[in-house]
């Protein structure tokens, strides 16, 4: 039963779990924004269409839980703001190639992007 739900929130085009879905006007499929991409013609029947949000679709997948890399499950909802939190999660540098949890790349960002940071602050002060 749970495998028939979760089968109803992929995605035809990319096959996971859907990611900011958006339905079809055409044929009331229902497909990953960045699988329609800036196409206005749908994917599957190929006829134009326009593409509005799918919030039900959305909705559910906002319950679904998630695994972060720490260890702790929470629901898809809440993965950004625990993602930029978390100190145990892994990220790259948006600067370089380094890659490091939260406090190894605030250290990284002060120790060789420190121009950067004093850019940013002296633009928003």
């Amino acid at each position: 039963m749970e495998n028939d739900f979760l089968s109803n929130l992929k995605c035809p085009i990319c096959q996971n779990i859907f990611i900011n879905p958006f339905i079809a006007g055409c044929c009331s499929n229902t497909f990953c924004v960045s699988c329609i991409g800036n196409s206005s013609k749908c994917p599957l029947c190929k006829k134009t269409s326009g593409f509005t949000p799918n919030r039900i679709v959305n909705n559910m997948i906002d319950t679904l839980p998630y695994a972060c890399a720490c260890g702790r499950n929470i629901l898809r909802k809440d993965r950004a703001s625990h993602e930029a939190e978390c100190e145990k999660l892994m990220k790259s540098c948006t600067k370089c190639n380094f890659v490091g949890n939260l406090n190894d790349r605030i250290e990284h960002m002060l120790t060789n992007h420190s121009e950067v940071l004093i850019s940013y602050y002296s633009e928003v002060v």
